[in-house]
């Protein structure tokens, strides 16, 4: 299991700032599923009593993830602990409330939620507890992101062709501006090359609407990782992350780089199909049934006068021309639309966005912070059975 070494996780967090500064009321832990299941811990009730994740989740979705976990099968699972607010038993036992209170945040990973690399533990889900407390400059899913890369590190897993990997689908695509952002401090990108959108996560629910990103951590140490969580070590995060001060922009070319990506993964997961109709009405479907608010500035996009379709070349040169124009009525258009679709957290923030649902045998994953709210997508998402409601 990836999370397994207890001395490795112990080695790391004795490595994080906000554990060595000797400030009692962040006196953080990770706990992996054997040392807490040591203290009679029930990891399901502590969670799910605990109210760590968002009331957006559906509560079926995070039983089956748990359950996943206590199979000990491909799934395991890191809590966070804030050991300041744990009451021992006689025996050296922890009283279960005081479990529910002092975790801060978990993570599961599951082995093969990638069918591509069957032998990599995909960073499944993340859920922070809403108004944990941490210190000015940490935050708790900066932590668990860095222990997940740590321990790949440590432990030598998620070779795959000679590279060392971290994986992860991001629900919204770089429309989720503040998730995307986090990861891409991480090292997480999407690389076109690796063609992940073929035969990697489940294709059946809208996966154009997503991205994933891989971050090859092959010529890393884990000194690096240490630093990366303690702000050492700084990752160039790109131009939608750094280089906008006005809000509005930054929405519109977070749009615009989803369709270029979008556009392109449809042709290259079709490649017997030469009607650029058909292909945008394959990506039209998935988009509008992943979340019906993109339909409308998307088909600005691909449509000439709301019926007739473009070609794929000139789709992209219409998506360039919004990148690169000042002046442009179409630009103008989509401007107004884009406040109903995106919405931006400040850069440091591994939240974001609430996604429309569908389909009641889905899985949808969830990222909460407080007010924001930021989704990762896999293989078995919740997508139905829920009713997001957009903030």
């Amino acid at each position: 299991m990836l999370f397994s070494d207890q001395a490795a996780l112990d080695t790391f967090m004795g490595q994080i700032n906000v554990v060595t500064n000797n400030i009692p009321k962040y006196n953080f832990k990770l706990y992996n599923y054997q040392s807490l299941k040591d203290k009679s811990v029930n990891i399901k009730t502590c969670i799910t009593k605990g109210k760590i994740c968002s009331s957006d989740i559906g509560r079926e979705y995070i039983s089956e993830k748990l359950d996943m976990v206590e199979k000990r099968q491909n799934s395991d699972i890191l809590i966070l602990l804030d050991e300041e607010k744990l009451i021992t038993w006689r025996g050296g036992t922890y009283t279960q409330n005081s479990v529910q209170e002092s975790v801060v945040g978990f993570i599961i990973s599951e082995k093969g939620e990638c069918a591509k690399y069957n032998n990599v533990h995909s960073l499944s889900l993340i859920c922070t507890k809403p108004g944990a407390q941490v210190p000015p400059g940490f935050g708790v899913g900066s932590i668990l992101l860095g222990a997940y890369l740590y321990m790949i590190k440590a432990g030598g897993f998620n070779m795959e062709n000679q590279q060392q990997l971290g994986i992860l689908d991001l629900a919204s695509s770089f429309i989720n501006v503040g998730g995307f952002c986090s990861y891409r401090k991480f090292g997480f990108q999407y690389e076109k090359d690796k063609k992940l959108y073929q035969n990697c996560y489940n294709t059946a629910d809208g996966h154009y609407a997503n991205l994933p990103m891989v971050a090859t951590i092959t010529d890393k140490t884990t000194d690096y990782i240490v630093n990366l969580v303690n702000g050492k070590e700084k990752v160039t995060k790109g131009k939608l992350c750094d280089d906008f001060k006005v809000k509005e922009e930054q929405q519109l070319y977070a749009f615009t780089e989803f369709c270029l990506v979008a556009l392109e993964a449809v042709k290259d997961d079709n490649p017997s199909e030469t009607d650029d109709t058909v292909l945008l009405k394959i990506l039209q479907e998935e988009v509008q049934n992943y979340n019906p608010n993109y339909t409308v500035p998307f088909d600005l996009i691909i449509k000439k006068n709301g019926t007739e379709y473009f070609t794929l070349p000139e789709a992209m040169d219409r998506v360039k021309s919004l990148q690169e124009s000042k002046e442009n009525q179409l630009k103008k258009d989509i401007q107004k639309i884009m406040p109903k679709i995106a919405v931006v957290a400040p850069k440091e923030t591994p939240a974001i966005m609430t996604t429309r649902t569908r389909r009641s045998k889905g899985k949808t994953k969830y990222f909460r912070y407080p007010n924001l709210h930021f989704s990762l997508k896999g293989p078995q998402r919740t997508r139905g059975g829920q009713k997001t409601k957009r903030k």
